[in-house]
């Protein structure tokens, strides 16, 4: 699984934004849920049209996201410990023990 299997941005769907595909659920708007201390069980109940897998497609496309944009440079107070803690937070919301990124 590739999270391009799961994201797509087409402008005819809330102006080009990444949406789950087959749905108009933008990547921010899910990822937002998940900052407001939703868990992945409310996500699931609340929008029953997503899977387990699109969730974890939708954090694979932010790291992807955020790794090309970033370079170490741009957060020199960042450390590996820091970028180890956000990885496994989003694995514990999502109750996988991995997220690939």
């Amino acid at each position: 699984m590739t999270w391009q299997d799961f994201i797509t941005a087409d402008t005819s769907v809330l102006a080009g934004k990444p949406v789950v595909r087959g749905t108009r659920l933008a990547a921010d708007f899910l990822l937002g849920l998940f900052a407001g201390s939703w868990t992945q069980e409310q996500v699931l109940s609340s929008y029953p049209q997503l899977t387990p897998e699109a969730l974890r497609a939708v954090f694979a496309y932010a790291a992807e996201v955020t790794r090309n944009e970033a370079s170490p440079e741009d957060f020199p107070d960042l450390e590996a410990d820091d970028v180890a803690a956000c990885l496994l937070y989003a694995a514990r919301r999502l109750d996988h023990p991995n997220v690939a990124a």
